[in-house]
C-alpha cells in the first residue's frame, strides 16, 4: 500500500518543481539542495517514501554545500583569486552534493564487483536503506549517515 502524504509532509523539504527539462529520462527524481525536480505532471506528488528518500538526499547535498563552503571560500578569499576564480569557488559550492556524488558513483563503476553502481553510492544506499522510516532525518546525524 502506498503512503499517503499528508498536508503536513507536503509542505517540509524538499520543494516539488515540475519541469519538462529535468531529470534526465530514466530518473523520475532529481535532487538540488532544498529541490526535487521531476517531469511529471503538477497534480502528480511524491508519495512518503520517495519524499523521505529526497528529503535524505537535501541533508546529504546541504551538508556538501556547507563542507565546501567552509573549505573553498577562505581560500578564495587567501588566493585573491580573479572574478573567475570567485565564480568557480561559488559553483563548487552550489553543485557540491553532484560533484561528490560524481565521484562516489566513478569510484563504484571502478571497483568491482558492483554491477549497478548508482545504488551502490554511499548517498543512494543511505537514502534507499532509510526511506522507509519516518523519524530517519530528526534523529539523523550530520555526515553520519553517508560517511559510515
Amino acid at each position: 500500500m502506498k503512503d499517503q502524504v499528508t498536508s503536513i509532509e507536503q509542505s517540509k523539504l524538499p520543494i516539488e518543481v515540475h519541469n519538462k527539462l529535468i531529470p534526465f529520462k530514466g530518473f523520475s527524481w532529481v535532487t538540488w539542495l532544498v529541490f526535487a525536480f521531476t517531469r511529471k505532471t503538477r497534480g502528480w506528488h511524491m508519495d512518503g517514501a520517495t519524499r523521505r528518500h529526497e528529503g535524505i538526499h537535501c541533508a546529504q547535498q546541504i551538508e556538501l554545500t556547507v563542507l565546501f563552503a567552509a573549505i573553498l571560500l577562505p581560500v578564495a578569499g587567501s588566493c585573491h583569486f580573479a572574478w573567475w576564480g570567485w565564480v568557480l569557488a561559488v559553483v563548487g559550492i552550489l553543485f557540491a552534493g553532484w560533484i561528490c556524488y560524481g565521484i562516489s558513483w566513478l569510484i563504484e563503476v571502478l571497483i568491482p564487483p558492483y554491477p549497478g553502481a548508482y545504488y551502490y553510492t554511499c548517498f543512494e544506499t543511505e537514502a534507499y536503506n532509510h526511506e522507509d522510516d519516518p523519524d530517519y532525518l530528526k534523529r539523523r546525524i550530520p555526515f553520519g549517515g553517508w560517511i559510515s
